[in-house]
């Protein structure tokens, strides 16, 4: 995340948004941190959601 910081710019993101997106159509989620003022993607992650046993 550090080097995807570092891509944004100066200054950092004043303002980021944190929404998980869906990439398939059985319930497979992934992170996405955006830039809220420049309207772009900075971070995309997470392996998946886990399901309490």
């Amino acid at each position: 995340m550090k080097a995807q910081l570092a891509k944004a710019g100066t200054p950092g993101p004043l303002r980021i948004g944190i929404d998980e997106i869906s990439i398939k159509k059985r319930h497979t989620y992934r992170i996405v941190v955006s830039d809220l003022d420049r309207k772009r993607p900075i971070w995309f992650g997470g392996e998946d959601r886990l399901r309490p046993a």
